[in-house]
C-alpha cells in the first residue's frame, strides 16, 4: 500500500473539516473558500509542502 493510498481519507477528512469551519461563519461563495484554502497559512497548503 503506496503513501497516497494510506492517507486519502485523513486528507479528504481535513478538507471536509476545513469547508464546514469556513461555512460555518457565514453565507460564502465558492471563490472565498477556494481562497481561503490558498492561503499561506492554510493547513491543506502546508500539508501539500509537506508531501513535495
Amino acid at each position: 500500500m503506496s503513501f497516497d493510498e494510506k492517507f486519502t481519507a485523513i486528507r479528504k477528512g481535513l478538507l471536509e473539516f476545513l469547508l464546514l469551519k469556513i461555512i460555518a461563519g457565514a453565507q460564502v461563495y465558492a471563490a472565498d473558500i477556494l481562497q481561503q484554502l490558498e492561503a499561506p497559512n492554510s493547513p491543506r497548503r502546508k500539508a501539500r509542502c509537506i508531501r513535495s
